[in-house]
């Protein structure tokens, strides 16, 4: 059994970082199956064009810049924002992020801002 590594982390910003926008202001996380109906604005378009039901092994990750916004998809074997429940929020640019890797996996869970780092 491999040792579990660890991190607190906010997602990468900023040029040459390799985000489908570089200073995004929000993402929107999209799971597999996961029902995108209710998706706000201005990532609603973008949602509802995603066939959520036809890969479980990706998800979708929504950046926005004011309504200007692009989606990247992610392998869940490489990283995951499933598992701990992400599933259809939208995070600010500034939202910690617990990386744990397992079983070659980064899990991520959004840190709750009252719990402190």
């Amino acid at each position: 059994m491999k040792t579990a590594q660890s991190g607190q982390s906010t997602l990468p910003r900023g040029e040459g970082i390799g985000a489908p926008i570089p200073l995004w202001d929000s993402v929107f996380v999209v799971c597999p199956y996961s029902d995108t109906t209710d998706a706000p604005e201005p990532f609603a378009k973008e949602a509802l064009a995603l066939d959520t039901s036809s890969n479980e092994s990706a998800h979708w990750l929504l950046f926005a810049d004011g309504d200007n916004v692009k989606r990247m998809s992610a392998d869940r074997t490489a990283v995951d924002f499933c598992l701990a429940g992400a599933v259809n929020n939208v995070y600010q640019h500034t939202q910690v992020w617990s990386a744990e890797k397992s079983d070659g996996a980064w899990l991520m869970t959004a840190v709750d801002p009252q719990q402190g780092g």
